[in-house]
């Protein structure tokens, strides 16, 4: 500082640029690094949690997060449709509804196992593929034979019989052959009406089965209905049926039928069996009107109304069996019969 109190330049102008020093020499090269180690994870089995290691999986590190959660309150029941399903059979399975009361056995239902039964020409029978077969076959004869091919299991002990039927625009043509040879039942359709102007069916088309002779109480029998359309679809409807035959007790009704319960609602009932058998054993006359009876199944009515009139022995003497322990009645009400038309038909007293 200068003896004024003033400062002093310390530093000197700046110099010219020095020229470029010569290139140094090349260092020596570096070290290798080392490779790198991807992170693994995996759940701790013991503790339920996320662990890492960073030396491929020589040491494992908890991450502090558990893997699942804890076990939640075990929920109510859902509904459930079916109560349980049985498949011990080998014909059918039975499935079980579920009660009302969602806890119980409800109602039961029995649907048939699918069972393989195919219809075969010669050519389709060595064919292991027979699934495939259910195309039109070509016959190319006047006499075809086809062959069939029984699903798998079936023995002697399943046949009961075979119905074979053929449906064309020319009608229906069946043959049946029964295991036993039995008298077969017969039946006979009425044919159905159609309204002229509508074309609407009038509902009076009729099926009459007529059971064999020698039928034998509750035995069963399956009627198969066929409609074959224009177009070659069929409608196919069966119906299971089992042989009642009458018993006393049972109501009768005026279309000759019979049944246990009474039925007001569908029919006219007019008496109660009170004898099932041989009815016309010792009765001729009846025996002609309506054959023999033998096989026991046949039976006498008493009816539910009483004849208001009333037969005067005190007029005259008929033929009219006197044997009281023989059936005869239908014998006895035709000499009736005949007695009143012999004799003043005009006599309220005579009249039967």
């Amino acid at each position: 500082m200068a003896s004024d109190g003033s400062k002093l330049r310390v530093t000197g102008d700046k110099g010219d640029t020095g020229g470029t020093g010569d290139k140094g020499s090349r260092g020596d090269a570096g070290i290798n690094g080392k490779d790198g180690i991807t992170p693994q994870v995996h759940i701790n089995t013991s503790t339920n949690m996320w662990e890492i290691s960073t030396d491929e999986g020589d040491a494992w590190t908890s991450t502090g997060v558990q893997a699942t959660g804890d076990i939640g309150v075990t929920g109510a029941r859902g509904d459930s449709f079916f109560y349980g399903i049985d498949t011990d059979n080998g014909d059918y399975i039975v499935l079980t509804l579920m009660g009302a009361d969602g806890s119980s056995a409800g109602e039961a239902i029995q649907l048939p196992r699918y069972k393989a039964f195919r219809i075969l020409t010669g050519s389709e029978i060595a064919d292991a593929n027979m699934d495939t077969h259910n195309s039109p076959a070509n016959v190319g004869t006047y006499k075809a034979v086809f062959y069939l091919s029984f699903p798998s299991g079936f023995t002697k002990d399943n046949y009961a019989g075979i119905t074979a039927e053929v449906i064309s625009n020319r009608g229906t043509s069946a043959d049946v052959r029964t295991r036993t040879g039995s008298t077969l039942y017969s039946v006979a359709i009425t044919q159905p009406e159609f309204d002229v102007s509508t074309g609407a069916y009038k509902d009076n088309a009729k099926i009459i089965v007529e059971a064999p002779s020698d039928i034998n109480k509750g035995e069963s029998a399956m009627l198969r209905v066929t409609l074959p359309g224009n177009d070659g679809s069929e409608l196919v409807a069966t119906r299971m049926f089992i042989v009642k035959l009458p018993e006393i007790g049972d109501y009768y009704y005026s279309d000759g039928t019979f049944s246990t319960e009474l039925d007001v609602v569908n029919k006219t009932p007019i008496g109660v069996i009170f004898y099932v058998g041989d009815v016309a054993n010792d009765d001729t006359q009846l025996k002609d009107k309506i054959g023999d009876t033998a096989t026991g199944d046949h039976c006498l009515v008493v009816g539910l109304k009483n004849k208001s009139n009333y037969w005067k022995l005190t007029v005259g003497d008929t033929p009219a069996s006197k044997e009281t322990d023989k059936m005869v009645g239908y014998s006895n009400t035709l000499s009736l019969l005949q007695y009143n038309r012999e004799h003043d038909p005009t006599d309220a007293a005579l009249a039967v």
